[in-house]
């Protein structure tokens, strides 16, 4: 994970030459997408430019879906990764209204990173699967129960960051949301020394998910942010 943030989350100059042709490649993708209507095979190239930029271009086996019915069609995507592959679905509809963002394009675009993050952490993990007991331990704290927990946040926090500034778009990974419902799910809060890498965050996003929380429990995270005075 830290060596696919370290190859993005830097200067675009000091980026590869494959990084910079699948840039380009997206520039061209991004203008002549024609949104679910033009089926699956764009997503695929897209998930395949997407990954050259972020992921080192590892998860080379990855499938895509669109599917209207994700948990009664109130879920914007899904991802069931495999010990060396991984399958993306992805709700066509417009729920833009729902992750706050502008239009149904920046809705679906922001999306597919945060599946792309699950898949990449899940298959380059061994988590709950490995034999060893520190990693089947320290499973909880680094993917989760939601896989929201600390390896996601981080990296997709960082995406974000960085997608926001060469993709050219306002997309949402949904990093707050994922927080939430790991903390939902098992009370996982990220320590305070780890918050200082979600710098892709926003402060009035990260306000709306602080809000429901223990003030107390979260006394670092506001003061680290400045929202506690």
């Amino acid at each position: 994970m830290n060596r696919a943030i370290r190859s993005f989350d830097r200067p675009e100059r000091l980026w590869s030459r494959e990084q910079h042709r699948a840039l380009r490649e997206w520039r061209r993708w991004i203008k002549d997408w024609a949104r679910p209507s033009a089926g699956t095979k764009p997503m695929r190239r897209a998930i395949g430019i997407l990954g050259k930029i972020f992921f080192l271009g590892r998860l080379r086996r990855c499938t895509f879906a669109w599917n209207q019915e994700l948990y009664g069609g109130g879920i914007m995507g899904f991802t069931d990764p495999g010990l060396t592959s991984a399958h993306i679905e992805m709700n066509p509809e417009d729920l833009h209204e729902t992750d706050g963002t502008k239009d149904a394009v920046t809705s679906h675009i922001g999306t597919l990173p945060h599946e792309y993050v699950h898949a990449f952490i899940e298959v380059y993990t061994c988590g709950d699967r490995c034999r060893r007991l520190s990693c089947a331990e320290g499973h909880g704290f680094h993917i989760g129960k939601t896989g929201h927990a600390l390896a996601w946040t981080l990296l997709a926090a960082r995406v974000q960051r960085t997608a926001r500034i060469v993709l050219g778009l306002e997309v949402k990974l949904g990093v707050c949301d994922g927080i939430s419902s790991e903390y939902e799910s098992q009370q996982f809060m990220i320590q305070r020394p780890h918050w200082c890498r979600l710098n892709g965050i926003d402060t009035t996003e990260l306000k709306e998910m602080l809000v429901w929380m223990p003030r107390k429990r979260w006394a670092g995270t506001l003061l680290a942010f400045g929202l506690l005075s």
